[in-house]
């Protein structure tokens, strides 16, 4: 049951690959204690993702299913800032963690940066260059997510080069690793995020090392 000092971290799934890089992080989060993440799964028309939830170990606390599709952009855009603002406007989380540079992850990175809710970005290794050498719209839309994240957990320097050639300040990029490698395992060994609650930094270590798993 949410309790009112409770610091929530949204986590909003919309597909496998959202699922595989979120899990480790919820699990590790719910193990810690320190903030409190909510899981919300969101699709479209007969999409799925019971069975990989289900494999994850993850169990949503909201569902929504919507009408429009990433390939009706304007529709699905409008319908996720709407339904975002309607969750937001009863319960607001401190921080909203997201990943890639989709339709979908810009959709929910423009509508927390509206509300002022923090953003925790994990950067997709494809994403990055496949966004790179797409078209300006897609480049825009990248650069939009990374301008309106607070902080950037990348799973390689070649990500962290490639945030820093687009101006973002070194201090707000950590390499901590793909959280794929420990997405399937039944029992999560590694301390994935030692989370101190005066700044709520993730991926950080006593000492300010960052953590790699």
């Amino acid at each position: 049951m949410e309790q009112e000092d409770d610091i929530f971290v949204d986590f909003i799934i919309a597909d496998r690959r959202d699922a595989l890089h979120f899990a480790p992080v919820v699990h590790e989060l719910r193990r810690d204690g320190s903030l409190v993440p909510r899981v919300t799964v969101v699709t479209s028309g007969t999409d799925s993702l019971t069975s990989v939830l289900a494999s994850l170990d993850i169990s949503p606390e909201i569902q929504w299913k919507i009408r429009g599709s990433e390939n009706n952009q304007s529709l699905f855009h409008a319908e996720v800032l709407l339904l975002l603002g309607e969750f937001w406007g009863a319960r607001k989380p401190k921080w909203l963690m997201s990943f890639g540079h989709s339709e979908f992850t810009f959709s929910c990175v423009f509508s927390a940066f509206q509300n002022d809710i923090q953003i925790a970005h994990l950067v997709d290794t494809n994403g990055m260059d496949e966004v790179s050498s797409a078209g300006r719209q897609g480049q825009h839309k990248q650069r939009l997510i990374i301008s309106m994240s607070n902080i950037h957990f990348t799973p390689n320097i070649h990500c962290k080069n490639l945030l820093l050639a687009d101006g973002v300040e070194e201090r707000k990029i950590f390499s901590v690793g793909s959280p794929l490698l420990e997405s399937g395992k039944n029992h999560f060994r590694k301390r994935l995020f030692h989370i101190e609650d005066k700044g709520f930094f993730f991926g950080i270590r006593k000492n300010g090392a960052a953590l790699r798993w």
